[in-house]
């Protein structure tokens, strides 16, 4: 298969251009590079890597000052925080609230919070405690209210936010830890959410936290290739785990 694949990129004409996005880092042996070294000039390889909260939080500065606006480093740390590495998603919200500011003045923490991202969502932690009690009809209906509320993009990047930080949670707890070392190991803001985030942890064992991350991570990459709309996506999550 490999073979017939570099064949036919071998027989392209120069009026085409094929893109390969690859989600994983290739090791330096991989027969995908190799074959991008002897092509020559006609094919090339970019790294994206993916920004950390820090470096998110940085950008979002950088990309109102190019917008013609201004957010202060705690409001551009809390986006960071609560949308992860999700750059398109940050990038929306960080528009919305220029706009909601009038350009006028710089972004802080209470703008943000007040136009739909806050620091905890009760809809989330409402879906994940009937996602774990195994209540499709529950589930299904706060995800509908969810998704009405809400674009479908920024509802996943929410779910998956609640899992990951779900999956640290019950590591943390199986090495012996409690909820103070739940919120430092999360890096929760709020002692709120770390005990929310712990008694839902709780519910839930590692395993299964392993298995729906690992589902999220798979419709996540489904999603960004078009392989499957978002809120069928999200529909099938819910029945996939509600389901024995």
């Amino acid at each position: 298969m490999q073979d017939k694949f570099k064949e036919l990129l071998s027989q392209l004409p120069p009026t085409a251009a094929v893109v390969l996005v690859e989600h994983r880092s290739l090791a330096e042996d991989d027969w995908l590079l190799s074959w991008v070294r002897q092509a020559g000039p006609r094919a090339f390889v970019r790294n994206y890597s993916l920004l950390n909260e820090g470096d998110m939080a940085r950008w979002l500065q950088d990309q109102a000052r190019h917008s013609g606006g201004e957010i202060s480093a705690a409001a551009a740390g809390l986006i960071a925080h609560m949308l992860g590495t999700d750059a398109r998603m940050a990038f929306q919200e960080l528009q919305k609230l220029l706009a909601y500011v009038n350009y006028a003045r710089p972004v802080q923490i209470e703008d943000v919070e007040a136009l739909g991202i806050p620091v905890f969502h009760e809809t989330i932690f409402a879906l994940v405690d009937a996602l774990a009690a195994q209540d499709g009809k529950s589930a299904s209906r706060l995800l509908r209210k969810f998704l009405d509320e809400q674009d479908p993009g920024y509802v996943f990047t929410m779910i998956a936010r609640q899992f990951r930080l779900l999956l640290l949670a019950r590591e943390v707890l199986d090495s012996g830890g409690v909820e103070q070392d739940v919120k430092a190991g999360t890096k929760l803001k709020t002692s709120y959410e770390a005990r929310k985030i712990t008694a839902q942890a709780r519910r839930f064992s590692l395993s299964t936290l392993e298995s729906v991350y690992r589902r999220l991570l798979e419709i996540d990459t489904a999603i960004k290739t078009g392989q499957i709309v978002d809120e069928v996506a999200l529909d099938s999550l819910v029945a996939g785990v509600t389901t024995p």
